[in-house]
C-alpha cells in the first residue's frame, strides 16, 4: 500500500496479513495462559510442601532455618535447589 504524501512522494506501508496479526494475537494469548498455569502450579507446590513435616523437608534437603519460611507459604526459593 502506497500514501502519497504529494506528487513527488510516496510512502510504502507493508500490507497487513490478517491471519499473522490474528496468529500474533494467539501466541500472546497462549503465553499468558502458560503464565497462569505455572503461577498455579506453584503456589499449589507450595501450599503442598507447607503441609509436609520438619523431616520430610530435611529429607528433601530443605535447613531447619528454611523450614519455618516453608510452613508459612513464603515463595522463595531453599539454598540446595539454586543453581
Amino acid at each position: 500500500m502506497k500514501l502519497s504524501l504529494t506528487n513527488s512522494t510516496a510512502i510504502d506501508f507493508p500490507a497487513v496479513d490478517e491471519t499473522a496479526t490474528g496468529m500474533g494475537l494467539m501466541a500472546v494469548v497462549r503465553r499468558v495462559a502458560a503464565s497462569f498455569r505455572e503461577a498455579r502450579s506453584t503456589r499449589r507446590l507450595r501450599h503442598d510442601m507447607a503441609q509436609l513435616d520438619d523431616m520430610i523437608l530435611g529429607d528433601l534437603g530443605i535447613g531447619p532455618d528454611e523450614m519455618a519460611r516453608i510452613h508459612s507459604g513464603e515463595e522463595f526459593t531453599p539454598r540446595c535447589w539454586q543453581v
